[in-house]
């Protein structure tokens, strides 16, 4: 890297504190305090990159059958 020490210093802190904010978003969208359509804007991914980000972190969707029914017009 052609980076000095600081450079290099401050940008793996910014990655760790990127890292982190995304883990605590996946976390509220977990809680249910957050849609799978809000995370994703608030860090700027696609719902495909959402999905394959939750099987990473090895979490799943945050719905119930009662959504899943009343979305296909069952419930």
């Amino acid at each position: 890297m052609d980076l000095d020490k600081s450079a290099y210093l401050r940008d793996i802190l910014k990655k760790g504190f990127e890292e982190d904010r995304r883990d605590r978003l996946l976390l509220k969208y977990q809680a249910g305090e957050l849609s799978a359509a809000e995370v994703c804007k608030r860090i700027g991914i696609t719902p495909w990159e959402f999905f394959d980000l939750l099987k990473k972190k090895n979490m799943s969707l945050n719905v119930s059958l009662e959504d899943w029914l009343d979305s296909r017009g069952l419930g």
